[in-house]
């Protein structure tokens, strides 16, 4: 049987409108009636607007459809908080026959539901909506669904003051669009969209898309009209109404034009100008590095008072008025979001256990853009502070399938872009592109899995990668090292690498050799072994050797005196306790320490006032190299201040010492 799309028409929609909602009707004309740290901001921004953030919820029927588009109508009242809609849902069968179709919303009433034109039985249970057909819906087939709907959202849709002025928008990350408007809320089902949405004569509309249509004001209002031609998650459609001047401009991206199209407050219009104006340039260097071209007709930003950070609607970057200063602090979350445009909105994951692609890829691509931008040293910069970011939850929870209340934390975002600089460095810059290119060519307007990049770096490598995935994405986590080197012969260089603790990781690790013929690049295959030695050819006598000088490994490495098995050094003949690392710290630190023989230790953690914080280990261990990682923790687990801390280890031969400094 022929597919048909039965989207419905604008004129359908406005009978449902017109029963629920007695106002002017629709009338669509042209648009002459138009008059920096980022990343803590962006994070705080998703609690704040979703502090529960909400689970899927019942999903007790089966998803055997496909929803192909929503036509929604919106209109808020700021004095009530109270919102009335209306949604037009076209989907197709997925399943060989359907008896009842369950859609996502809270909060909201539903006031008339009909099947092609039909009413049909309805049931509202928690955040589920359960629809029974009037008629079973076969594979192939499609039907609308259509819904007048009222009632006062606690999520999604915001109400704001301005001086005065009302001002809604809405944030949806992750599940809250259900809160505004009834729909499949989860990101594995994308539709196209048209928004149409009635407010004050003197505020403007903006939303994903296109602007199709504008009526002249009428008893105090007007409706404007928002087209998005290209398949969109429901996570990233968006509304912002308020008091807004319009900043427009065309910039060219890989050679082709793209209309740029800002609402910001009128006093915030300079400050903006200046803040946005490398978007042209952004835009143009993601389009160049990933091979794809700008995949939307417009691109922009819309104020909102309030939030403290942003959120990537598609072609509609919703930003809060903080970030807007007029001296680009925060140019990276400008670039971060526009990042997403490819990863995210371009490419949306299939659920958001792989929301790394999301935000760990914005991520590296704001900081790569640094470096495209900027140059080199600024990219260093980022990367630094990025590692900056690691807390407990880096050596505790997976970047792959985090908790929902984890998926927009640190491991998400930079932790997730420092492993996509390793595995550039893995593959190697060349492999890498592929393997990009061919995820957003793959996964254009759809979606992609963390399988699906795994496997397409896998073809562009030439080679298997499950360990690096298994270690980086799959566990928690990272490598600690204690290495020494010795110039063993003229021109050959011996390294060692010891990982006291557990987990262990297989890497590649980079070095460089410097001695009077310059310098030379070196890269040691380190397998996931307590102790691994290797030789390596130089050109010559070697004055030092440098461990990732270019940071490409998210580890910890400590130098050490070299302890071969070669060497004619005799072993420590006593307990000894090397120095923390780093030191200062924040927020971990590595405390190795040495043992000539067998015996019962125990290692604790002192105040500068000689006060016990936590004692990390009380028990028998074998001869040789150990080491402790200390989190910056108490007993009880609560962060401590920054300040000077006491390392004690007791052995049976003796007691050590070691003073570090935390600083927070």
């Amino acid at each position: 049987m022929q597919m048909q799309h039965r989207y419905p028409p604008p004129r359908a929609l406005l009978v449902l409108l017109s029963a629920a909602f007695p106002a002017s009707a629709l009338v669509s004309e042209g648009l002459g009636h138009l008059a920096g740290d980022g990343y803590t901001r962006l994070r705080e921004a998703r609690r704040s607007a979703a502090p529960a953030l909400a689970p899927p919820g019942a999903l007790e029927v089966e998803h055997g459809f496909d929803v192909l588009r929503y036509e929604l109508f919106l209109q808020a009242d700021p004095d009530t908080r109270r919102i009335v809609g209306a949604a037009g849902i076209s989907v197709r069968g997925t399943a060989p026959s359907l008896d009842e179709i369950g859609l996502h919303l809270a909060d909201l009433q539903v006031d008339t539901l009909r099947v092609d034109g039909a009413a049909a039985e309805h049931a509202s249970l928690g955040d589920s909506l359960r629809i029974l057909l009037p008629q079973p819906l076969a594979s192939g087939d499609t039907l609308c669904i259509d819904i007048a709907y009222s009632g006062e959202p606690s999520a999604g849709l915001y109400f704001r003051s301005l001086d005065g002025e009302h001002v809604v928008y809405t944030y949806n990350a992750p599940y809250d669009a259900r809160h505004w408007f009834p729909c499949w809320d989860l990101p594995g089902d994308k539709a196209r969209a048209r928004i149409t949405v009635r407010a004050d004569e003197n505020h403007h509309v903006y939303a994903n898309g296109t602007l199709v249509g504008v009526t002249p004001p009428r008893a105090g209002e007007r409706t404007w009209v928002w087209e998005e031609n290209h398949a969109i998650a429901t996570y990233l459609i968006s509304v912002a109404i308020g008091p807004y001047a319009t900043l427009r401009d065309t910039v060219e991206v890989d050679g082709a034009p793209v209309p740029l199209h800002h609402e910001v407050f009128p006093e915030d219009s300079t400050r903006a100008l200046y803040d946005f104006a490398h978007v042209g340039e952004i835009l143009d260097f993601l389009a160049t590095d990933t091979r794809e071209p700008y995949p939307f007709d417009k691109y922009g930003y819309g104020e909102a008072p309030g939030l403290p950070g942003a959120m990537e609607d598609q072609t509609c970057v919703t930003i809060g008025s903080s970030l807007i200063t007029g001296t680009r602090a925060y140019e990276d979350v400008v670039a971060h979001e526009a990042a997403h445009m490819w990863f995210g909105d371009l490419v949306t994951p299939t659920d958001f256990r792989s929301v790394w692609l999301n935000e760990g890829f914005a991520t590296y691509w704001d900081a790569l853009f640094t470096r495209h931008f900027y140059g080199s040293s600024a990219f260093r910069a980022r990367l630094i502070v990025f590692r900056r970011r690691r807390g407990p939850l880096w050596d505790s929870t997976p970047i792959f399938d985090p908790p929902l209340a984890q998926i927009y934390s640190s491991i998400e975002y930079e932790k997730a872009a420092l492993v996509l600089h390793m595995l550039r460095y893995v593959m190697g810059a060349g492999p890498f592109s592929d393997a990009i290119a061919a995820h957003v060519d793959q996964g254009r307007f759809g979606h992609a899995s963390t399988e699906t990049f795994q496997e397409l770096c896998e073809t562009a490598h030439g080679g298997g990668l499950g360990w690096f995935f298994d270690e980086w994405i799959y566990a928690a986590g990272q490598p600690s090292y204690l290495w020494s080197w010795r110039e063993s012969l003229p021109g050959t260089l011996s390294l060692r690498f010891e990982q006291p603790a557990l987990p262990r990781f297989e890497m590649p690790l980079p070095l460089r050799a410097h001695g009077p013929w310059g310098s030379e690049d070196l890269r040691v295959d380190v397998a996931a072994l307590e102790v691994v030695e290797a030789e390596l050819a130089v050109p010559g006598p070697v004055d030092s050797v440098s461990f990732d000088p270019e940071l490409w490994i998210l580890c910890d490495a400590l130098l050490q005196p070299w302890t071969g098995l070669d060497t004619n050094t005799p072993p420590a003949p006593s307990t000894r306790l090397g120095r923390p690392a780093p030191n200062p710290f924040n927020p971990s630190v590595v405390l190795p320490f040495e043992l000539a023989r067998p015996q019962h230790v125990s290692l604790a953690i002192y105040d500068s006032r000689g006060a016990l914080v936590d004692e990390l280990l009380d028990a028998p261990l074998s001869a040789g190299r150990h080491a402790l990682r200390w989190q910056g923790r108490d007993s009880k687990g609560r962060a401590c201040v920054s300040g000077v801390y006491h390392v004690r280890l007791s052995a049976e031969d003796g007691v050590r010492r070691v003073r570090m400094v935390l600083i927070r």
